[in-house]
């Protein structure tokens, strides 16, 4: 695909599909590790397909660091006194909790991905992020960014069987990741630490709560119970609520609730025609006044009133 390529913009359904090899994809995603930090995507979409033009999103924020990045058309970001037009083959980073807001000046395709910052190191990179962009978004612009996406789309849609497809999918978003965040932030007073073959063994821990991590991110949007979670890591649900604590300073049915309630504020973001009770099933809720409830308490506002 070529940016005046073929997109399968008039089949909403293909658009269903890509996202759904992208979730499952995100547990083959590689670890990025940096100078005290470990950087994880924890989301990657196109949700919804095409974004018509004239619709607008409200004032919003990202608890992690945002990506957005348009395929096709025109989009118009704005964060406080600063605006920022993004046509095909631009992107930025949103540095986590910033208020923004967009809307789509030509109807088009827009990619959004977040990233999950972790370790001793993890709020001094926020901040560093943050400084960077003083305000405004950070640019993220780069025809290598475009290719992957395209390629992405590509192996999603090609025909059953295709082996490796979700592995292929997670090499590519991990390409992704790495060089839209070289393209945004200066990174060279960071260092990447020196791999080690060692380092799984001398860290044990820390490999089973990223095999969770995993496990919770390719299953959130099914009524997956944290039994399951520690069952499928191998140990109890009360060594594994430790871990997270450890690692991550909440515990695995948080992280849970919170993956699950984040996804669910950028489907209502982006697809204002579904509903409520579409929204709270596809997020993995088995009941939409929890959901609701859930959603309030984490937000502090209600489903209805994003759009």
């Amino acid at each position: 695909m070529s940016k005046k390529g073929q997109w399968p913009a008039g089949n909403r359904l293909k658009w269903n599909i890509i996202d759904g090899f992208l979730l499952e994809s995100l547990e083959h995603v590689p670890v990025l590790p940096l100078d005290g930090t470990e950087i994880r995507l924890e989301m990657a979409h196109f949700q919804p397909g095409v974004v018509r033009k004239g619709y607008a999103a409200v004032p919003h924020i990202h608890d992690s660091i945002h990506f957005q990045f348009v395929m096709e058309g025109a989009f118009l970001f704005e964060t406080g006194k600063h605006s920022t037009l993004l046509k095909a083959g631009q992107g930025i980073v949103i540095p986590a909790k910033q208020i923004h807001c967009w809307s789509c000046g030509r109807s088009g395709v827009l990619f959004g991905a977040s990233v999950c910052v972790t370790g001793q190191a993890a709020n001094i990179f926020n901040d560093y992020a943050k400084r960077q962009g003083a305000g405004k978004f950070l640019p993220c612009s780069d025809p290598q960014l475009f290719d992957i996406l395209a390629r992405i789309v590509s192996i999603a849609l090609k025909p059953a069987p295709f082996h490796w497809r979700r592995d292929m999918i997670g090499c590519e978003l991990f390409l992704w990741a790495a060089q839209a965040l070289h393209a945004a932030l200066d990174l060279r007073l960071m260092k990447t630490p020196a791999p080690s073959p060692n380092k799984i063994k001398s860290d044990p821990s820390r490999r089973l709560c990223d095999d969770a991590i995993r496990f919770i991110m390719a299953n959130f949007n099914r009524p997956v119970k944290i039994s399951e979670t520690s069952a499928h890591a191998g140990i109890t649900t009360r060594h594994l609520n430790r871990l997270f604590r450890r690692y991550l300073r909440e515990t695995a049915h948080e992280f849970l609730l919170r993956t699950r309630l984040e996804y669910a504020d950028k489907i209502l973001k982006t697809s204002p025609a579904m509903k409520i009770k579409e929204i709270a099933f596809a997020s993995g809720f088995q009941s939409p006044s929890h959901f609701t409830q859930c959603f309030k308490k984490h937000f502090g506002r209600l489903p209805a009133e994003i759009n």
